[in-house]
């Protein structure tokens, strides 16, 4: 493991000493020891938790984004917090996850590993992401494998301080899920600086890079389960007055939505497409559409206002 570990850091160009080498010898001996009492990684070969854990983890610290406070959410088995926090100790590591036995699981490591600065929490990221104590506190949100990027981005930009980073570690459809994601990130205040790679043997790793530049609405994160059903921009009615806006070239969102309705009955009922309908199991009322959207408030069930 500890020559993966230094060819892998030499190729990213991150120097690693022997004292971090030995720390991530022993979380991968940890590691292994502890997923035979509960499920914490599929992966427990050598080669496999150097490269698809440990170095995919560290992969991060070439964006140069990571700033003094670091929350992990959905942290797992330590991916990549602990990680960081071996490689830059100097770091205030915060450690969020719903599995309280995972949380166990990273204490008791933690301990083993020498470290007695890092928090931890067992909760959701929708609750936390709310509460004072955590809402714009950290210079740096990770998360790595939790969910898409729609519905990732309302639960990790919130704990944002203005001008800190959200970095997302994602495979190689990163692209594909900023792409439609884009609204939720502006919406949450949010601006998507670059898709960053970085090559580990033959795996390519993106990590997509969001700096907060605006306070993100009280409103989000929305409670436990809003996000991943209806997440932000995904509503049949966002979806459905965006369509006529491309449809008939009309200029402006206004003027879509306030002629929206009778357009769409009128024109378009047999135009929709099997995307369209698959926006949302549960529609908005349609009449709905106009009455809040025209006033300002947003969408009533997926709170995206007018761009």
């Amino acid at each position: 493991m500890r020559k993966i570990l230094t060819d892998g850091c030499k190729g990213l160009g991150i120097d690693i000493t022997d004292e971090q080498l030995d720390r991530l010898e022993k979380y991968a001996e940890l590691l292994v020891e502890g997923n035979k009492k509960m499920n914490l990684t599929a992966i427990t070969d050598t080669e496999g938790i150097a490269v698809k854990h440990f170095l995919d983890s560290i992969t991060a610290l070439c964006t140069g984004k990571i700033g003094e406070s670091v929350i992990d959410i959905g942290t797992g088995a330590g991916f990549p917090g602990l990680v960081l926090k071996i490689m830059l100790p100097e770091i205030k590591l915060t450690l969020l996850d719903s599995l309280n036995k995972r949380i166990g699981f990273l204490k008791e490591t933690a301990a083993a590993l020498g470290f007695d600065d890092i928090e931890f929490i067992h909760g959701r990221a929708e609750d936390f992401g709310a509460h004072s104590a955590y809402r714009g506190k950290f210079d740096t949100v990770v998360s790595r494998a939790v969910a898409n990027m729609r519905v990732l981005s309302e639960w990790c930009i919130p704990f944002l301080k203005n001008g800190g980073y959200f970095l997302a570690l994602k495979g190689p459809l990163a692209d594909e899920e900023l792409e439609g994601a884009q609204r939720a990130v502006y919406v949450l205040g949010g601006e998507t600086e670059k898709v960053f790679e970085a090559a580990v043997g033959e795996l390519k790793h993106k990590i997509i890079i969001v700096k907060k530049v605006r306070r993100t609405p009280s409103k989000y994160p929305r409670k436990p389960g809003i996000a991943v059903k209806n997440p932000i921009e995904t509503c049949y009615n966002l979806t459905k007055n965006k369509y006529y806006a491309e449809i008939k070239q009309i200029p402006s969102y206004e003027f879509a939505l306030f002629f929206g309705n009778l357009w769409y009955n009128a024109n378009c009922k047999a135009e929709r497409t099997d995307a369209l309908h698959r926006v949302s199991p549960r529609p908005c009322h349609p009449k709905m559409s106009y009455t809040f959207h025209h006033r300002g408030r947003g969408c009533r069930r997926c709170g995206s206002p007018l761009p």
